[in-house]
């Protein structure tokens, strides 16, 4: 290569320099303001209910419910400032408050059901997103909800974060792999527009993952050992239950049933926590390894694909 490549042990020096010199100490200040509210909160909480003693009770209890309402306004809206602090850990990533990727995007790659059932109403959201590249390669990501709405009952498809990967080549076709451990598991949509079964060797893989294409050719090309193992591989790091993949024109995108690690959802938990940080460590580190194994790496011409 013309250029040397960024490697998980690149990352891992990096992750770790970053985090000690300008994370730590930021995510510091950012504690000591929640324990602070916490203190307060318990300590004119324990005085209000003693003053219920001497005045109606429902005032005291008015009070501690507004005290705490504003205090967990202050950590939402603290904790999305504090966002992009956080992705400094991955110094080839930018964050965004608005969706990089496209319902049209995710529509046209067939990567979800059409629809699944009748008489329902789909409901899409993007949420943050981050966009950067890995050794040249493109990469976004975006946190993402698909769910319906049938009889009144709210029902979520898929909660995680959907990942696209711009590819070396132009996939003329589309192949879609769907998890056949999902709930709401469905094939239809495919079917009925004649897209065809793709057969692979491994019997594992095959019983995980149905794997359709209008493009058999071009399917078998991509879904070979060398995918099957980095794509196995990379879903099992980040310990996604449901994962789904497709392939389409000049993006590979992957949807995983996981959070990507930047995110605050427990007040009373240190902002500190070494497993949030362990977990974006652990995302990122098996994003790299994917990437690199199927677009940056060179395949050794006497391994057979």
């Amino acid at each position: 290569m013309a250029y040397n490549i960024y490697t998980v042990n690149n990352f891992s020096a990096d992750f770790s320099r970053i985090l000690d010199q300008d994370v730590q100490p930021r995510m510091e200040e950012f504690d000591n303001a929640r324990l602070s509210k916490i203190h307060l909160g318990i300590f004119l909480s324990l005085v209000l209910l003693f003053l219920s003693i001497k005045i109606p009770v429902i005032i005291p209890v008015i009070l501690i419910i507004l005290y705490w309402a504003a205090v967990i306004y202050f950590y939402e809206t603290q904790s999305k400032k504090y966002i992009p602090v956080l992705v400094q850990l991955v110094p080839f990533f930018s964050y965004f408050d608005i969706s990089v990727l496209k319902l049209e995007d995710l529509t046209f790659s067939r990567l979800f059901p059409k629809t699944l059932a009748t008489n329902s109403l789909l409901s899409f959201h993007f949420f943050d997103s981050f966009t950067g590249s890995i050794n040249r390669v493109n990469v976004d990501i975006s946190k993402f909800v698909y769910s319906y709405l049938q009889r009144s009952s709210a029902l979520c498809v898929f909660s995680g974060i959907v990942i696209r990967v711009r590819t070396k080549d132009f996939a003329q076709g589309i192949t879609v792999l769907r998890p056949r451990n999902s709930k709401y598991f469905s094939l239809s949509d495919l079917v009925n527009d004649n897209f065809e079964k793709v057969n692979v060797s491994d019997m594992v893989f095959a019983s995980q993952y149905a794997i359709y294409s209008n493009n058999q050719e071009e399917a078998k090309r991509l879904i070979n050992k060398k995918f099957i193992k980095c794509f196995s591989s990379f879903v099992k790091r980040v310990k996604s239950p449901v994962s789904y993949c497709a392939f389409c024109g000049n993006y590979m995108y992957m949807a995983l049933t996981v959070d990507v690690g930047f995110s605050f959802t427990n007040i009373f938990k240190s902002v500190k926590d070494e497993k949030a940080f362990s977990k974006i460590y652990n995302t990122f580190a098996a994003l790299i390894d994917v990437v690199n194994g199927l677009y940056v790496i060179e395949d050794d011409p006497n391994t057979p694909s």
